[in-house]
């Protein structure tokens, strides 16, 4: 394991209940370090974060392991939040901050390793959540999408406000197939989807909802910020897609249970917080016993000068 590593001036992983993480819950990270370019103490400095609080500072792997090609690893308890998410950010002080791998083993979930260089996002939806009732490619006004696999989602309906954007870029991370379904978004700061027994929907009944989505136009986490609500109930609050997704130009989901009201229907809300809400997709599916899940790649490197990626046109009503 010790043999590849990550490294760069600044990176993150993200990870939640995709990885049978557990909301309110304690866990205990290993982060797995050693030194193979310096020779010297002093020579490769950096800061670690876990969920925004700072657990390194000005870390010198070599000093910490005693000399070069050694291993020294380190580990701390950390506290997940309401949506269980763990994100753990790296940031060079001197030199290029570097990591070998990371254990994460808490009383609730199994525990789980990752070397830094590998990528674990590789379920499809299908294998996931079985025929889907409703499926969606929001912003694509005028076609329906057919993904890899031959699922088909419908052209955008059933929503009220917001305004569409259109993007060229290639999605990375959307191993179920989904990639294209990325390129066509529905934003704005205010918008919902209504779904309705018109689309198979029953009365009093659960199902799974998941929401798609890559931003397309921020390079860092934190620029764009947003919550939404089912039926008046938050499912996702204070979201952010490129910490979700693990970086900019990367697919993520949401996935929650939601029951329809007595007359059958179900209401997503979004509101912004910081910039634009959007969504690329949003499918519905016969009911799953489920926390909510976020399927988050790994990885994310900012991009060299911290530019927005390209995009094409946006328009609509705002």
């Amino acid at each position: 394991m010790y043999a590849t590593n990550r490294v760069g001036p600044s990176f993150l992983y993200s990870f939640g209940p995709i990885n049978l993480l557990m909301p309110n819950e304690i866990y205990n990270v290993t982060l797995y370090f050693v030194e193979l370019y310096w020779s010297h103490s002093g020579d490769r400095l950096f800061n670690v974060s876990a969920n925004n609080v700072t657990i390194l500072a000005d870390f010198d792997i070599f000093k910490t392991a005693g000399g070069k090609e050694t291993a020294a690893n380190v580990t701390f308890p950390v506290k997940l939040g309401p949506m269980g998410q763990l994100v753990l950010e790296f940031d060079s002080v001197k030199d290029q901050a570097s990591l070998a791998g990371i254990s994460v083993a808490g009383p609730l979930a199994p525990s789980f390793k990752l070397q830094s260089f590998l990528q674990n996002d590789t379920t499809s939806n299908a294998d996931l959540y079985g025929p889907a009732l409703v499926r969606l490619d929001t912003g694509a006004l005028n076609h329906s999408y057919t993904d890899s696999t031959g699922t088909v989602w419908e052209a955008d309906s059933s929503y009220q406000g917001g305004g569409v954007e259109v993007f060229n870029d290639v999605i990375a991370n959307a191993s179920d197939g989904t990639g294209k379904l990325h390129t066509t978004n529905r934003v704005g700061g205010s918008f919902s989807y209504s779904f309705s027994a018109a689309d198979g929907l029953e009365a009093n009944k659960t199902y799974t909802v998941v929401l798609h989505a890559a931003d397309l136009y921020w390079s860092k986490p934190r620029q764009r910020i947003f919550s939404v609500t089912a039926n008046g109930a938050t499912v996702l609050k204070a979201f952010d897609v490129i910490a979700a997704a693990g970086g900019p130009l990367r697919a993520t989901q949401a996935a929650f249970n939601v029951t329809t009201t007595p007359d059958a229907t179900i209401m997503l809300q979004w509101t912004s917080i910081k910039d634009q809400a959007i969504v690329a997709g949003a499918p519905a599916y016969s009911a799953r016993a489920l926390d909510p899940v976020f399927a988050s790649p790994p990885t994310y490197s900012p991009p060299a000068y911290g530019r927005p990626p390209s995009y094409g046109s946006y328009g609509g009503a705002f």
